[in-house]
């Protein structure tokens, strides 16, 4: 991701700009330090003026260290997700984005775009069904079947996708038509 790489340049900048003003603050402070121990030693340079190095360097030190560390964060997350999401969608042969989503802790769009740009590049070998809103693999495509049936408990038409070894249920009462396919 672009977003992480981005965080982590910035950090390492803004990291490397706040090393003069620490090397300055402690050769200052050293000065001033010295200055008050040994009377032979005179210097112009007072407390503030090391102060405010102090400051500049916390200025670009601690925000360039949060981006680093944001942008390692981000880094890592995407390296687990890459892993995870080829894994969890070939363990089920057919899951819902909304599912996949939950398990990966990610936005539906995301989880879209993620699941495309997989698909792409050959680590899920399967489709993304809009329609449907799932992801299937290829090894279930070959194992679907079409069923219409009548439900015998509500009556309502079922026309549905089914994998081999699951269950057909009727979305409007709930009834399991496993052993109906077939009849109609």
């Amino acid at each position: 991701m672009l977003k992480d790489k981005i965080f982590i340049v910035i950090g390492i900048i803004l990291l490397l700009f706040s090393v003069p003003f620490f090397l300055i603050f402690f050769l200052l402070l050293a000065i001033c330090i010295s200055a008050s121990y040994d009377p032979a030693v005179t210097s112009n340079i007072t407390m503030d003026v090391v102060v405010s190095y102090f400051i500049f360097f916390s200025i670009f030190f601690f925000p360039g260290l949060c981006l680093y560390i944001k942008g390692r964060r981000l880094m890592k997350t995407e390296k687990e997700t890459k892993m995870n999401v080829p894994e969890i969608v070939n363990i089920y042969r057919r899951i819902s984005i909304s599912t996949l989503c939950m398990k990966i802790n990610k936005s539906e769009a995301e989880t879209i775009r993620l699941v495309n740009k997989y698909i792409k590049k050959g680590l899920i070998k399967g489709k993304l069904d809009m329609v449907t809103g799932e992801i299937i693999t290829e090894k279930a495509l070959n194992d679907k079947k079409d069923i219409s049936t009548r439900c015998p408990n509500c009556g309502a038409f079922v026309n549905k996708t089914i994998l081999t070894g699951e269950n057909l249920i009727c979305e409007y009462c709930g009834t399991n038509l496993s052993m109906n396919i077939g009849r109609k």
